[in-house]
């Protein structure tokens, strides 16, 4: 799969504004009108910068495609089958470069937070979220190193003395009358 993206990659047009996959939560911060088109010659005069058209399926591919272009803030989607997704760079937020007039058929999208740091935020949010799992991991493993090994009580039985007196004559059988024992009880 990823070689294909590779391949894809490199096909593209020289000039076409790259992709990348979706930051996430970016189609959430888009303002979307419709009836609403950009004033492409009053904006780029403003410095606002057209960066690609592109055909697509519906306005929601239009959104993901914005998503997936680098500084891209703005997208004007032509409402027809398939229909045309134009992207633009108006600027920060704080410095706004792109205008725009009502016109039926048109949809037009405004990123409401800044891109830059919108990606941001969303990256320390991931990453918390990943430390925070990691985290699980080392306490996991910390508890299980640090768990105490249950040992058997190690208590001695009472010493107790006791004392015998030895007979004076024991009698002990050797190997020689086990061998009689045997033979005579086989002969009998």
């Amino acid at each position: 799969m990823w070689a294909v993206l590779v391949l894809l990659g490199a096909l593209a047009a020289p000039g076409a504004p790259q992709r990348r996959a979706e930051p996430l939560g970016c189609a959430d911060n888009f303002d979307i009108r419709a009836d609403t088109i950009i004033r492409t010659q009053d904006s780029q005069t403003l410095g606002a910068r057209f960066m690609n058209e592109s055909e697509v399926s519906d306005r929601d591919e239009c959104v993901r495609l914005c998503c997936q272009t680098p500084d891209c803030n703005v997208f004007i989607y032509e409402e027809k089958n398939p229909g045309s997704c134009y992207l633009f760079d108006c600027g920060p937020t704080d410095d706004f470069k792109c205008k725009f007039h009502t016109h039926a058929h048109y949809v037009s999208g405004v990123m409401t937070v800044n891109r830059q740091v919108a990606e941001l935020e969303s990256q320390i949010k991931l990453s918390k979220h990943e430390q925070e799992l990691t985290g699980l991991r080392r306490k996991s493993v910390t508890l299980v190193q640090s768990k105490p090994k249950l040992k058997a009580p190690t208590t001695k039985p009472p010493t107790t003395t006791t004392t015998t007196k030895a007979t004076p004559t024991q009698t002990v059988a050797t190997t020689t009358e086990f061998e009689h024992i045997n033979a005579s009880s086989l002969t009998s």
